[in-house]
């Protein structure tokens, strides 16, 4: 019985403990200023777009949603819009690295590559962002349907990080970005 107490008391301790030192991590990472990085604002440039995705839907959703996130109205008419956002390619290749002795593919490079083009109504003024990614995947001769449900999440992946890219690319633009800076640009 007395055993039994002291186990207890030890926990309660330990537990007490825990809980002080999490409490205090806490309170000294908010006191110091520390926070997440967040998303920066887009560009006032970027308040209405109008985007045309028509080749890829897959990538055409998940840029709507950052936008959207990001404080963009998507308008349904390109003469609604202050700027233009098309993306224009998504290129997925796939090329075998290496061979196992016996011939049979050892490893897979997956590449993907997402070309958007930016372009302010009324004017003859676009810039075109590429982004891409690249993935090594192992090959397993023996689960072919896994390996190539593996490629297909890769693949997903790959198309999340290209947008995530891209939104990152997006951001960098000031907020003194004006049609009239990427008119400069031509």
């Amino acid at each position: 019985m007395v055993r039994d107490s002291l186990s207890t008391d030890g926990y309660c301790r330990r537990l007490t403990l825990l809980t002080l030192l999490v409490a205090s991590f806490f309170s000294l990472t908010s006191g110091c200023g520390w926070q997440l990085r967040g998303t920066a604002p887009l560009a006032p440039i970027f308040e209405r777009v109008y985007l045309e995705a028509a080749q890829t839907p897959e990538v055409g959703r998940l840029l709507k949603q950052q936008l959207a996130f990001r404080g963009s109205q998507m308008v349904t008419q390109a003469a609604d819009a202050s700027l233009l956002l098309q993306v224009t390619s998504l290129k997925q290749t796939q090329r075998t690295l290496s061979l196992t002795s016996g011939g049979l593919i050892k490893d897979l490079e997956l590449r993907s590559q997402l070309e958007v083009r930016l372009t302010v109504p009324d004017t003859d003024t676009a810039q075109v962002i590429t982004v891409a990614s690249r993935r090594i995947l192992e090959n397993d001769d023996n689960q072919v349907v896994a390996t190539q449900r593996d490629i297909e999440i890769t693949r997903s992946d790959m198309q999340n990080e290209l947008v995530s890219q891209l939104m990152r690319r997006l951001e960098s633009f000031s907020v003194a970005t004006t049609a009239t800076q990427l008119l400069d640009k031509q």
